[in-house]
C-alpha cells in the first residue's frame, strides 16, 4: 500500500507527461474557453482586486486573465517567493501595474516581479484569486507541485474572497489523497465549464 505522498508523486508524474504531450493549439484554444468562462462569473465581474498565477510551460494561459483585468480597471497581484533569513521561502501578492516592464524570470524559470516592482499587497484585499495545480477531484481536493505555497497562502485570505482554480479537463481526476494540511478549492473551471465544489 503506497502511502500518501507515494500516491501524489504517481499522479504527479502521470499528469506531468500528459502535459508534456499538449500541443500549442490545445493550449491556446482551451485557455481561450477557460477565460471566457471565468470573465463571465459573478465573482470576477465584481471583483476589484484579482490575484492571478502567472503561467508557465504547459499550464492553462492565465497571460488573457490578466489582460482582461487590466483592461476591465481591475487591480491586479501576483504571487511572488519571498525568502526568509534561514533561507526558507514563502508566497505573497505583489501588485503588477505593467505587464512588459515589471516582470523577469525567476523560480524554475517562472516570470517573477523584478526588484524595483515588488509591492507586496496584504492577502485581505484579494477579492477573487485564481489557483493553480497539477490535479483536482470533484470534491475540490487540490495537488500542486509540492511546495506547499497555496496551502498556507489560502489561509490568509478573507472568507468571503471568491476562489476560482482554472485546469484542463484532464487534470479533473475521479480522486486525490489528501493530507491535513492540503487547501480544498470551492470552484474548477475547465475549458467544459464551471464545477462548483458543494
Amino acid at each position: 500500500m503506497k502511502t500518501i505522498p507515494e500516491q501524489k508523486k504517481s499522479i504527479r508524474k502521470l499528469i506531468k507527461d500528459k502535459n508534456n504531450q499538449l500541443t500549442a493549439d490545445y493550449i491556446s484554444s482551451s485557455s481561450k474557453q477557460i477565460t471566457k468562462t471565468l470573465i463571465d462569473t459573478d465573482a470576477f465581474k465584481t471583483a476589484k482586486t484579482v490575484m492571478c498565477y502567472l503561467s508557465f510551460g504547459s499550464e492553462v494561459d492565465t497571460k488573457l486573465i490578466i489582460d482582461e483585468c487590466f483592461e476591465q480597471g481591475k487591480t491586479i497581484l501576483i504571487p511572488i517567493i519571498m525568502r526568509n533569513t534561514d533561507a526558507s521561502t514563502y508566497m505573497e501578492a505583489s501588485q503588477l501595474i505593467d505587464y512588459n516592464e515589471d516582470l523577469a524570470p525567476g523560480t524554475m524559470g517562472i516570470l517573477e516581479p523584478i526588484a524595483s516592482a515588488i509591492r507586496i499587497k496584504d492577502p485581505k484585499t484579494i477579492d477573487l484569486i485564481i489557483i493553480p495545480g497539477l490535479a483536482f477531484d470533484r470534491q475540490g481536493n487540490r495537488l500542486g507541485y509540492g511546495s506547499g505555497y497555496y496551502d498556507y497562502f489560502l489561509g490568509r485570505l478573507r472568507d468571503d474572497c471568491n476562489q476560482i482554480a482554472i485546469t484542463f479537463s484532464f487534470q479533473l481526476i475521479d480522486h486525490i489523497p489528501t493530507q491535513k494540511h492540503d487547501m480544498k478549492v470551492r470552484n474548477i473551471i475547465t475549458q467544459k465549464g464551471l464545477n462548483h465544489i458543494k
